[in-house]
């Protein structure tokens, strides 16, 4: 067992990759592990082949595509999170995607930082693509962002 404070970082994608999430799971590891901490990594992601179809699906129905990927994410976070040491004091998500279902991982903290907030969709987002969403796409971001970050213990918005 390792003396040092443990902490997990989940992403969709390689936690330590530059190109995740534009590096920001990777700063954020280099900085604490200069603090002492030991960071065990969660990459909750897929290889594109197997969220491709679900995506399709999601698009057909109406909904946001999106919306798959996080259940997808959270599912896979909390199969994780059951393999993490005890001395863990929990994981810190690099976005909404990677949280999963509240109550699917007893005993772990969940800490969410994130640029989303309530209505996000409607309002914040300088993407045409995504304020072009229909009121469906809108109101099921909404409740996949409110569902995370219910899950967690703590959300810490940034922008």
């Amino acid at each position: 067992m390792s003396s040092k404070r443990q902490l997990a970082i989940a992403s969709w994608g390689d936690p330590r990759g530059a190109g995740t999430w534009s590096g920001t799971p990777a700063h954020l590891i280099a900085a604490l592990e200069k603090q002492g901490v030991e960071i065990l990594d969660l990459n909750c992601g897929l290889p594109l082949e197997k969220w491709r179809l679900p995506r399709i699906a999601d698009r057909i129905v109406g909904r946001n595509a999106e919306h798959t990927l996080r259940r997808l994410g959270g599912k896979i976070c909390a199969r994780l999170a059951k393999n993490l040491p005890s001395s863990c004091a929990g994981i810190v998500h690099m976005g909404s995607i990677t949280v999963p279902p509240a109550g699917s991982t007893p005993g772990v903290r969940h800490f969410l930082l994130c640029d989303a907030m309530n209505d996000f969709w409607e309002k914040y987002s300088p993407s045409p693509k995504i304020r072009n969403r229909t009121p469906l796409q809108r109101k099921v971001s909404e409740a996949d962002e409110c569902a995370a970050v219910s899950g967690t213990d703590w959300f810490f918005p940034i922008s």
